[in-house]
């Protein structure tokens, strides 16, 4: 490992794990906040797990570290469920699966032919495939969970999330586990530094967003209080007010954004703006 890609790690767990605390304080009941320190503790476990495993040797010790960096797809798909399903409280069951994750992980990575001696445990063989599938399972998952009922989705900022997540988030992280199990022999030094240097520049732009913990980041404005509908002023806000006081568009089941855009003759995204700008 290179010392520029010692430093790079060291700089993103350092950040995560200052930013950890911060989303944690500022936790209330919003449940995102959760399940988000959790999937921050452990990127950062993920960023960690090659140093105190492999360069500074800490052996057992290192173990709880390398766990939670293997279940980090499981954490992912905790955090999307959390942000984006309601009332989420996930099964007991499903907790037994992020124990098979960490277990199948754990096993793949100590009989892996590089591992062994760093690992100092005799397990049986378990196929490094198995592992990274399961990974991929726990990813596919997320990507269902953040696109379902994308479209409506009424809280915009929410909406660009859901957008966020699949693209920066959810894919590299798919691709990372695909190289994993297909090309794990031709990552080179090189493209190592390459990913942990795209990582940093991730985590630094979360660390600043975050600096604005109470003000303007995405789970604080999805946390506050609904604002008082104002008066509408646009026609459109008009017909939405009346279709509601009038006609009982609400008691169209299902009532989505797509079927009010149809009633009024309008497209989905118009309504969507009417919504959150004019009528809280």
């Amino acid at each position: 490992m290179s010392a520029l890609e010692l430093v790079f790690r060291v700089a993103a767990c350092t950040q995560l794990c200052m930013l950890a605390p911060m989303l944690w304080r500022n936790r209330g009941n919003n449940r995102s906040y959760h399940y988000a320190v959790i999937l921050v503790l452990g990127i950062a476990s993920y960023m960690l797990a090659p140093l105190v495993m492999r360069q500074w040797h800490w052996g057992m010790a290192g173990y709880p570290i390398l766990w939670l960096a293997i279940v980090v797809p499981a954490l992912f798909w905790y955090f999307a469920s959390a942000v984006f399903i309601d009332d989420f409280v996930p099964r007991p069951w499903v907790k037994w699966l992020v124990v098979a994750t960490a277990v199948l992980g754990f096993g793949a990575f100590c009989t892996g032919t590089d591992s062994g001696a760093v690992c100092q445990a005799n397990l049986f063989p378990i196929p490094g495939w198995i592992a990274q599938a399961v990974k991929l399972l726990w990813i596919a998952a997320a990507f269902v969970t953040v696109l379902k009922d994308w479209q409506a989705d009424l809280v915009e900022s929410r909406r660009r999330l859901r957008l966020l997540i699949v693209v920066a988030g959810g894919c590299y992280m798919a691709a990372i586990v695909i190289v994993e199990l297909f090309l794990q022999d031709l990552i080179t030094a090189a493209a190592e530094l390459v990913n942990v240097s795209v990582l940093l520049l991730a985590v630094t732009a979360l660390c600043i967003h975050f600096l604005g913990i109470n003000k303007s980041n995405v789970f604080a404005r999805m946390a506050k209080p609904a604002p008082q509908a104002s008066q509408p002023t646009s026609p459109l806000a008009e017909q939405v007010v009346a279709l509601m006081e009038q006609d009982r568009a609400y008691a169209i089941d299902p009532l989505t954004i797509k079927t009010l855009a149809d009633r009024l003759r309008t497209q989905p995204y118009q309504l969507r703006q009417v919504i959150n700008s004019e009528l809280g």
